[in-house]
């Protein structure tokens, strides 16, 4: 499926799940590397994977699997409500109340469709975001530990161990 389509159905959803009205244009998504989407953000390397740029759209990291993961996917409907505030609210807050209170929307909004996604999912899926970092950082750890046994494995093979033969008395 295109982001477009995936797009198209995270803002029906958003539409009939919240108050907020179908736009006449969506926003424009873009897919960057994580790297450039941490530096645009953060300056530095940071947890982000996504973010809502009123001048820039949606930010979605390449590292995200928005096709074969519903966590993933959650992420770009957390953006996709913060574009719906910024429709229907005007100027992103710069306050920290004012922030607070949109992320905390958005975060619910996100766990509602989660906990939907779970509840019509053929296998166990997280019902919430404290679910979806649980199960991103046991990935990153299974990466990371994956990542040290080939370089183990490729050190030893090009520097095998030394044959140590017996001494004989």
């Amino acid at each position: 499926m295109a982001i477009h389509e995936l797009v198209a159905q995270m803002l029906l959803w958003i539409t009939v799940n919240t108050p907020y009205t179908m736009p006449e244009t969506p926003p424009e998504v873009t897919v960057l590397p994580r790297e450039q989407i941490q530096e645009i953000i953060c300056k530095n390397p940071c947890p982000v994977l996504a973010a809502y740029m009123p001048d820039r759209g949606i930010l979605l990291s390449d590292q995200l699997d928005l096709q074969g993961n519903i966590c993933d996917r959650s992420i770009l409907l957390h953006e996709l409500v913060h574009f719906f505030q910024h429709r229907a609210q005007g100027i992103m807050p710069s306050d920290r109340n004012s922030w607070a209170l949109r992320e905390h929307e958005a975060y619910g909004y996100q766990n509602r469709f989660l906990d939907q996604q779970a509840a019509i999912a053929p296998e166990p899926s997280p019902r919430d975001v404290r679910q979806c970092r649980n199960q991103r950082r046991q990935k990153m750890r299974q990466d990371f530990l994956n990542q040290r046994r080939q370089h183990s494995i490729g050190h030893h093979q090009q520097n095998p161990a030394p044959v140590v033969t017996p001494r004989t008395p």
